[in-house]
């Protein structure tokens, strides 16, 4: 999965934001983004969902404490269809 870093100034200290996108199953308003293998949980999360042309805009929700080392839990406000991802960016 490609990821792209951007850096973000926090208290004057640059810190590397890294992002990814990944494909959402179709039919699902849940499930668990996971095979990361990040080195450590990451602190600070994004998300946001990109729509096919034509599809209904969805709203995604991270999942309190459901953040590990290889991924985590997500719930949005509807069902997918089929050419639904997510992009989210975190801080490792």
């Amino acid at each position: 999965m490609p990821r792209y870093i951007s850096y973000l100034g926090f208290g004057g200290v640059a810190a590397a934001v890294q992002i990814a996108t990944v494909e959402i199953p179709n039919g699902v308003d849940h499930w668990t983004v996971s095979d990361q293998a990040w080195p450590t949980v990451p602190t600070v999360f994004g998300l946001t969902v990109l729509k096919p042309d034509g599809g209904q805009q969805l709203f995604p929700t991270l999942v309190d404490e459901s953040t590990t080392q290889d991924g985590f839990e997500v719930w949005l406000n509807g069902i997918t269809g089929p050419g639904y991802k997510l992009r989210f960016g975190y801080l490792l």
